[in-house]
């Protein structure tokens, strides 16, 4: 909970927001989502025209939907946490035969490469927040990146 707080303070935090009230209030947790977007709404427009309680109303909002908004990226993060732990414990992709590459070892994919000639791409697996990714091997860049995550497509090299 403390971590959806520092979150909803860090994009209050040097706004027109600021000095005011923002602390989850209960009227307003009890809102349904789309009641709460709708009164958000309600006060679109310019603020310079509004008075001091409207903006300590917009501002409640305002806040009420970002911790809404982390406690569904919250939860999403989770899920995906324990979807990669349950195909990490079976060894194998979700609905498939084929093997999950371990950490640290190397892959390898075809990827289109210019004007469409397939190109062979190699990485090392390593973990990261929410599951595995590949950290490209040097002078292999797709578009620039230096990681990509590993998906069904990434075969262990030989």
């Amino acid at each position: 909970m403390a971590d959806i707080e520092k979150a909803v303070a860090k994009r209050i935090a040097r706004t027109w927001m600021a000095p005011y009230d923002t602390t989850e209030r209960a009227d307003l947790a009890a809102m349904g989502d789309s009641a709460l977007t709708l009164a958000y709404r309600r006060f679109k427009g310019p603020i310079n025209d509004r008075s001091k309680s409207e903006l300590a109303e917009i501002a409640a909002l305002f806040a009420e939907l970002t911790r809404r908004h982390c406690r569904r990226k919250a939860a999403q993060e989770e899920q995906a946490r324990q979807a990669w732990a349950q195909a990490e414990a079976a060894g194998c992709w979700p609905n498939s035969e084929i093997p999950i590459p371990a950490v640290g070892a190397k892959v390898s994919k075809i990827y289109p490469g210019l004007f469409g000639i397939p190109m062979r791409i190699h990485g090392r697996v390593y973990r990261a927040k929410v599951g595995l990714r590949v950290r490209l091997d040097a002078g292999q860049p797709i578009a620039g990146a230096k990681t990509v995550d590993l998906d069904r497509g990434w075969r262990t090299a030989l």
